[in-house]
């Protein structure tokens, strides 16, 4: 019986999101103020935004947050890709750079569904 309980919580804790709502909602709204900071023009749309988490140096787990900006710089509209981290604060970064970190091996997705809207919306929120 024990053995069946303990196989139960251990998938039951593999099901659970990798962060809470309050978390992702930090997450978005700090990325949304860095490219309000820091990106001009700002973007016009985002897609492809999921929040998930990777091992870090101390073995522990860092948030992230990835996805698309589409920005229309002097060259002409493109799809900017982006990450947030969550550090003593947050960082982000952007381009290459973001789309590196966002590929590697062993980040665990939370299953919740796109957050596109949620960035429009607390980027629309901040206009």
């Amino acid at each position: 019986m024990f053995k069946v309980l303990a196989v139960a919580a251990l998938l039951l804790a593999q099901a659970q999101p990798v962060s809470s709502p309050a978390t992702v909602d930090e997450l978005v709204a700090a990325s949304v103020a860095d490219f309000r900071a820091h990106q001009s023009p700002p973007p016009t749309d985002f897609r492809a935004v999921r929040v998930g988490s990777i091992a870090n140096a101390d073995g522990g787990r860092q948030l992230l947050l990835c996805g698309e900006a589409r920005v229309t710089p002097e060259t002409g509209t493109m799809w900017l890709p982006f990450a947030t981290l969550q550090t003593g604060g947050y960082e982000q970064w952007l381009g290459g750079n973001a789309t590196a970190l966002c590929t590697q091996p062993g980040i665990e997705w939370d299953p919740a569904e796109d957050l596109a809207g949620t960035m429009k919306a607390e980027f629309a929120k901040r206009s």
